[in-house]
């Protein structure tokens, strides 16, 4: 009887023990939610942070609660308090209602932690999956170009007007993907092609010095893709699309006699299976361009396992890999204005383009504790056909691996993350003067503190830099303040540092592109900079439209500014005599100015209704416009003030003013956008480049002025899970450049059949 009356016991006990409370979270439609955050109270005061982040979007504990604060990415903050204690074993759901508002969207790119739009301390523009979609980009290049303050030109985003033009070689702009790297380890070029387009969750973009959390390259800012995780309800898309060009404004451009086509195809399909996330996406693209010798070509394979432990609570780990095989024909220079789709001397260079991710990641996520790993391959292998007997075949690999920790206490008021960073990055071909190597140490803090009304940050990172045998080391800090002025309404400041190692093609390229050459300079110093910004963000609704309105004033200052300069760099007997690119350090510059943007959803009447615009003025100027900053090759001392075009002190391949909009409108089945971009004229660039290459740049310069292009389009809801697209790009067939010699596509029709299942 004795052994029995023990045994119960034992049972119960062990019950007791093995008990669980289980708590899960779900949209109203049913839909289970992951990825959410929360603190959890026992009756005795003590809170444990848990995060669902196990199957089905729930969490177990151990414990009874009696008090729970939940918060969910875009979804509303709950509070409950329960009137007795939720006891072991409970099995509870919660509904979370989604957040439409977007001063409440959840941002990570300021702070490596999910922050609230609202809160940031400096600029930042969210876009939603729907411009990318609905414009039938074929990169993330074209959608970035619709951002307030962002223009893109040869794959190279330029914020504010940090950067000029630099042939594609060396970037301002730190550009990710969920975090990670995605600029080659060569030339530091943005792999827009290679990028997911088909699962896009959003894009953060951010305008301002991000060198503290991002390294060298976001000394102009942060582009950054995060991507869709896997739910436990299967998800997919499959989209095919067709474009034809139309016709140039003048009849001397239209070289080719039979129509420009392109079409593609991509998909993705996504699902969670038990503990184990799943995600395959596929990419087609065929354009046969609307200029001589220019084309793209590519297929591109990608997958995602994401894993959630079952047996160590907030422990998840996976990995991404994409495989892509491309073929493209590049353009550089026009051959006139009057043949201004035509290349310089009609040269070509066709490349044979494999690439290729492979992307682990761990993370652990416990009482208040987030470890995580980061790794990052890529790997680019380029064979080149110019018709040249210079070799000019390249590859390059970078391996990347960041370890990051943070945690939260004081009731997540208080937020110290920091992490660890190591790189390494190889290019080999005669493009480079041979092999050459990069590698890169870094370790990084910050503090984010949150009181009532205000929000601090405050952080530094120290680099080290070695290219070949040149090395360098250089701390660099950021501070960051966001005041709630009332309940939307929001005031922030932020002062940021910023450094830029010169990149293995903008030291040592040396290659030949028509008849331009461009020049190596091993000598070439690192960059830095300093940015401040002021701003206010003012939340506002018009009926159901809810959006916001931001005003900011920014002032960023570069010292040993690396710039594309053309002079003469070689002797007579090269081509065009000499003359040719080469990256140099131009001295002190400014670009300070201002920004407004609006955007936000909501209902006007009956219909849907998105928006995001806004207006961009900069003044980029060189300060040191007289100091000597090189010696071409017969020893002639240049310096900004002798190699502009115009007699003024803007900085090269700039422009004044931009504006940025588009809005897209939603009733019943039909949905039409407008989009519209506008660039002033360009303000300066190098004069020897106007006269040498050839004279009517400078008449196009002055004819074209500025570049205003409208994009139309209209959709039609065949069913709920079918839609059929239709676009114009530039409707009124507007002739425009982004920097010169490039003549811009004209009018383009396009075509797309998209179904979700």
């Amino acid at each position: 009887m004795n052994k029995i009356f023990l045994l119960l016991i034992l049972i119960f006990i062990s019950g007791l023990v093995q008990a669980q409370t289980r708590f899960r979270f779900a949209t109203p439609d049913g839909f289970s939610i992951s990825g959410v955050k929360v603190n959890a109270y026992t009756p005795f005061g003590i809170e444990v942070f848990l995060y669902s982040d196990s199957v089905n979007g729930d969490f177990l504990s151990h414990k009874g609660f009696n008090k729970l604060h939940v918060e969910g990415k875009n979804y509303k903050t709950l509070d409950t308090i329960f009137k007795t204690e939720i006891p072991v074993g409970a099995n509870i759901t919660f509904v979370l209602q989604p957040e439409y508002q977007w001063l409440d969207e959840a941002v990570v790119s300021t702070s490596r932690s999910e922050v609230k739009l609202k809160e940031s301390p400096v600029s930042i523009t969210i876009i939603k999956p729907y411009l990318s979609e609905n414009k039938i980009a074929t990169d993330i290049s074209q959608t970035l170009d619709q951002v307030p303050g962002v223009n893109v030109a040869d794959n190279q985003v330029n914020i504010r007007n940090g950067n000029g033009w630099s042939y594609g070689a060396g970037s301002r702009v730190a550009v990710l993907v969920d975090d990670l790297p995605m600029l080659s380890a060569d030339a530091q070029t943005a792999q827009f092609g290679f990028m997911p387009l088909e699962n896009l969750a959003s894009v953060e973009v951010v305008k301002s010095a991000g060198s503290v959390l991002y390294g060298s390259s976001a000394l102009n800012g942060i582009v950054n893709l995060r991507t869709a995780d896997a739910t436990s309800t299967a998800h997919g898309r499959i989209s095919t699309f067709g474009m034809v060009y139309g016709p140039a404004a003048k009849d001397s451009l239209n070289w080719s006699q039979s129509p420009r086509i392109a079409a593609g195809l991509n998909g993705y399909y996504s699902k969670k299976i038990k503990n184990v996330g799943l995600t395959v996406s596929m990419n087609m693209l065929n354009n046969q361009g609307y200029r001589m010798n220019e084309y793209e070509k590519r297929l591109r394979l990608a997958g995602k396992v994401k894993v959630q432990s079952t047996k160590i609570v907030g422990l998840e780990y996976g990995m991404a890999t994409a495989l892509q095989d491309g073929k493209n024909g590049s353009f550089l220079l026009w051959h006139t204005y009057g043949q201004g789709y035509v290349p310089l001397d009609s040269a070509y260079n066709f490349s044979n383009a494999k690439k290729w991710s492979f992307d682990p990641f761990i993370t652990y996520a416990r009482n208040g504790w987030t470890h995580k790993f980061l790794g990052r391959t890529l790997v680019l292998d380029n064979k080149i056909d110019n018709g040249d007997s210079q070799n000019q075949d390249n590859g390059s690999s970078l391996i990347y691996a960041e370890y990051r920790v943070a945690k939260s206490t004081f009731s997540n008021r208080l937020l110290f993350s920091g992490g660890l960073v190591s790189s390494a990055g190889e290019t080999h071909s005669p493009l480079f003067s041979g092999s050459q190597t990069s590698k890169n140490k870094s370790v990084y803090l910050q503090t984010d503190l949150k009181l009532v009304r205000l929000k601090l940050s405050l952080g530094g990172r120290y680099e080290h830099f070695k290219l070949n045998s040149f090395q360098q080391s250089r701390p660099v800090f950021r501070a960051g303040a966001n005041y709630t002025l009332a309940r939307y309404t929001f005031l922030r400041g932020s002062w940021g540092q910023g450094y830029r190692f010169p990149s293995m093609a903008e030291a040592f390229i040396s290659t030949t592109a028509g008849s331009v050459r461009v020049y190596p300079n091993p000598a070439l110093k690192p960059e830095t900079g300093e940015n401040i910004e002021f701003g206010l963000k003012q939340g506002y609704r018009l009926g159901k439209f809810r959006a916001y309105a931001d005003v900011a004033a920014f002032s960023t200052t570069y010292r040993n500014l690396m710039e594309f300069t053309f002079a003469q760099w070689g002797s007579l007997t090269q081509p065009l005599l000499g003359f040719g690119f080469k990256s140099v350090n131009t001295k002190k510059a400014r670009i300070s100015g201002f920004e407004i943007e609006t955007a936000g959803t909501g209902k006007w009447g009956k219909a849907d209704i998105s928006l995001l615009a806004g207006y961009t003025y900069t003044n980029p100027i060189s300060l040191e416009p007289d100091s000597i900053f090189a010696n071409d090759f017969s020893g002639n001392a240049l310096s900004y003030a002798v190699t502009r075009a115009e007699q003024n002190t803007a900085l090269k391949y700039r422009f004044r003013h931009l504006i940025r909009a588009d809005v897209q409108v939603q009733y019943q089945k039909w949905e039409c956008g407008l989009g519209f971009k506008y660039n002033s004229m360009m303000l300066n660039m190098d004069d020897a480049f106007v006269s040498v290459i050839s004279p009517s740049i400078k008449t196009a310069w002055k004819t074209l002025g500025a570049a205003k292009v409208f994009d139309l389009r209209v959709a039609y809801l065949i069913r709920k899970d079918t839609k059929l697209n239709f676009q114009i790009l530039n409707v009124f067939n507007s002739l425009y450049m982004y920097r010169p010699a490039d003549l811009r596509p004209p009018r383009s029709y396009q075509l797309q059949l998209s179904y979700w299942f």
